[in-house]
């Protein structure tokens, strides 16, 4: 009997690890392919200026605090995805300190600034906001949202995502 309930349970194993090494490789396929498009790491970041919510003019890189990370972070008001996983930004800034990373937020695909303000209120968030535009979309190579780039000092992209990420995957 306990030949029986050993083998059973090594089969239980075998086939567990097999399923999760196959979900696994599936995931990672698929953010591969969903990431292709998106501008390759290890390149300076497209330099682009846009209005803020707080009226301001920034030019981004060039204006951004980059002594260290940064955290670019796509989004349009419309996405449920978005809706999802934006909280993560506030989970993130409260595990890292705000002098190793900064967050910055690009509202893409927006109707009004009343639109962008609500998002942002409802989701109880006071990161920089920019108003981005078409040619944001086009320079970044922004197809789906959220997408996010993770830059480093230099403005260089260090890593690149797009979709529903948690705080893990994005810092």
């Amino acid at each position: 009997m306990k030949w029986i309930l050993g083998k059973m349970t090594l089969k239980f194993w075998l086939k567990l690890i097999a399923e999760i090494l196959i979900f696994v490789t599936i995931f990672m396929a698929l953010s591969y392919w969903q990431e292709r498009n998106m501008l390759e790491t290890e390149v300076k970041a497209p330099e682009l200026s846009a209005m803020a919510l707080d009226g301001k003019i920034y030019d981004f890189p060039a204006t951004a605090n980059l002594s260290h990370r940064t955290l670019v972070y796509f989004f349009a008001p419309w996405c449920n995805v978005c809706h999802l996983s934006i909280g993560n930004l506030n989970i993130l800034r409260n595990q890292i300190d705000e002098d190793k990373l900064s967050i910055i937020i690009v509202a893409l695909d927006w109707q009004s600034k009343t639109e962008i303000e609500d998002y942002m209120l409802e989701h109880e968030l006071d990161f920089p906001v920019l108003l981005g535009d078409e040619k944001w979309s086009q320079q970044y190579k922004i197809n789906a949202f959220p997408s996010y780039y993770l830059l480093n000092q230099e403005g260089e992209i260090l890593s690149r995502s797009m979709g529903y990420s948690s705080t893990v995957g994005m810092f």
